[in-house]
């Protein structure tokens, strides 16, 4: 079967030491094993530069990665947004000279799909969006967001919302269409689980990664991790990560008496992570609002069983042969699945969990459904 062409449109890639958007190239190199895909990211930097914008074309992992760099000054970042579009639409003009007549295009996120709607309408191609924005469940979707939310995404022939938690918050924005769950993936060869069990291990070793920001709930897990080390010592917790709240969680820990417990390691590269995860006894995620974490998903490859809470899609991916969910901002209850999970992680099955995660999130099983989407709108 003769692969497809397939036209990421982004403004939310990694890109040099900018790492956001991670999830998005995950996507990417998952769609990349069943279609040709290229990427178009359009970058706001807020240094002026000689240029109105600059393009960095290069292939990343066997994906062509086309990075329009332009200058997006404070407070008006928007200002020069049409210098964007008329570089998205010259690159778009080369790739065709080029041979790339796009089958579809994928956008990623609602903020991005405008230029991908004019594309979409001018060539009569078949336009998904996948939207991972947390904004839609927290209510914040108002005035104009709204309306260019509405204004893109009903003009889309899918929605690939990443949970069903986040499709439900969508519809309630006034949003209708043909909508179909694609959930976040994971490199399988990167977290798998290889762990031996020791039952009669002495210190056990809780992990958590992530941004250091208050929305992640460290403020709640340090204090229940106070609660448990008043019935017991046998445990540290690896933080990974850092972001704006890392100095007042490391004054916070100091200052509960769990500075010899709590140790923070700051940011690390992915390979580092998964080996962070493979010398973890279980993993914790007390964030206040979450859409479906990779973060989750990369712990569970790795045959973690997992602590999180009952927020966005979570409980969506949490069975209980993976672990236990608690409501967020209760200290007194992730204190007490804590406690249980140091005595009962032996029990779980990492290889059972691990398993799990492979079916649903890898590359191989969200290539597929990313497939089947663009094939079923090619014959359309």
């Amino acid at each position: 079967m003769p692969k497809l062409k397939i036209l990421f449109i982004t403004e939310y890639y990694p890109y040099e030491e900018n790492i956001r958007g991670l999830f998005i190239k995950e996507h990417a190199k998952a769609a990349s094993l069943y279609n040709e895909v290229i990427v178009i990211n359009g970058l706001e930097v807020e240094k002026p530069t000689k240029k109105l914008y600059k393009i960095n074309d290069t292939i990343n992992g066997g994906i062509r990665e086309i990075h329009i760099c332009y200058y997006a000054p404070r407070p008006f970042p928007k200002i020069f947004y049409p210098v964007y579009l008329w570089a998205l639409l010259k690159i778009v003009k080369k790739l065709l000279n080029e041979g790339f007549m796009f089958d579809v295009i994928h956008a990623h996120e609602y903020f991005s799909a405008f230029p991908a709607i004019l594309l979409s309408r001018y060539f009569r191609i078949p336009l998904v969006i996948t939207e991972h924005f947390s904004y839609f469940p927290l209510g914040a979707m108002k005035g104009l967001k709204l309306l260019k939310a509405r204004l893109v995404m009903n003009r889309a022939n899918v929605i690939l919302p990443v949970s069903y938690a986040l499709q439900k918050a969508i519809e309630g924005c006034g949003i209708r269409g043909n909508f179909e769950i694609i959930p976040n993936t994971v490199d399988t060869r990167l977290f798998y689980t290889s762990r031996k069990k020791d039952e009669d291990k002495q210190m056990k070793k809780i992990l958590f990664v992530g941004l250091l920001k208050p929305t992640k709930g460290i403020f709640c897990l340090i204090e229940a991790l106070a609660k448990v080390n008043e019935m017991r010592h046998d445990f540290k917790l690896d933080i990974v990560g850092d972001g704006p709240c890392r100095a007042i969680h490391e004054r916070q820990a100091k200052d509960l008496g769990l500075e010899d417990k709590v140790i923070f390691h700051g940011l690390k590269t992915k390979k580092e992570v998964s080996q962070f995860m493979m010398e973890a006894d279980f993993f914790v995620l007390p964030s206040e609002w979450e859409n479906l974490p990779c973060v989750l998903i990369e712990a569970m490859a790795s045959g973690l069983p997992v602590i999180a809470t009952k927020v966005g899609g979570i409980p969506e991916m949490v069975t209980e042969k993976a672990g236990k969910l608690v409501s967020p901002k209760n200290s007194n209850a992730l204190a007490e699945a804590i406690n249980y999970m140091l005595d009962h992680y032996i029990d779980y099955s990492s290889e059972e969990i691990a398993m799990y995660a492979e079916e649903r999130y890898s590359y191989k099983t969200v290539g597929k459904a990313l497939d089947r989407v663009y094939r079923d709108l090619s014959k359309e």
